[in-house]
């Protein structure tokens, strides 16, 4: 979590951290191949960790036509926004963006800085269950009308 917040703050660059996983021990460097300059913030960092390691398909702010840079993308039709109070205070936005998106199709979940630091354990556990269902890897299925 870190390093990727050190590069996307700027503090390093992209070949520097790199630099740094090419010098860590075999074990770390197991954990850090899963770097990923894109991400947002520690808690966007800590979910898409979680679902790899879980083998779940995850991609870090994807584009979506109309809702604009989503945190995660899990399979083809979840978007998991990992919100925090300092990021995310306009909820007027946030509201457009997921109707947005169930428009096209996706589901969102949003995961407040809370569930995913204070209360990891319980909302992981919901999380995998809920991607059990694997609902999320059929495509989006557009409002018809």
């Amino acid at each position: 979590m870190v390093l990727e917040s050190a590069t996307n703050l700027g503090l390093i660059t992209r070949a520097s951290a790199e630099q740094h996983i090419g010098l860590a021990s075999l074990r770390m460097q197991r954990t850090l191949s899963f770097f990923d300059p894109s991400a947002g913030s520690g808690s966007e960092t800590r979910v898409r960790l979680f679902l790899q390691q879980h083998r779940f398909p995850v991609r870090s702010q994807v584009a979506i036509d109309g809702v604009g840079h989503v945190d995660l993308l899990v399979g083809r039709s979840l978007i998991v926004e990992c919100d925090s109070a300092s990021h995310h205070s306009d909820h007027r936005e946030d509201r457009r963006r997921d109707l947005a998106a169930r428009e096209l199709g996706y589901s969102t979940l949003r995961l407040s800085y809370s569930q995913v630091h204070r209360t990891w354990s319980r909302t992981s556990e919901k999380l995998l269950h809920l991607l059990r269902t694997q609902r999320h890897l059929a495509g989006p299925a557009p409002w018809s009308g």
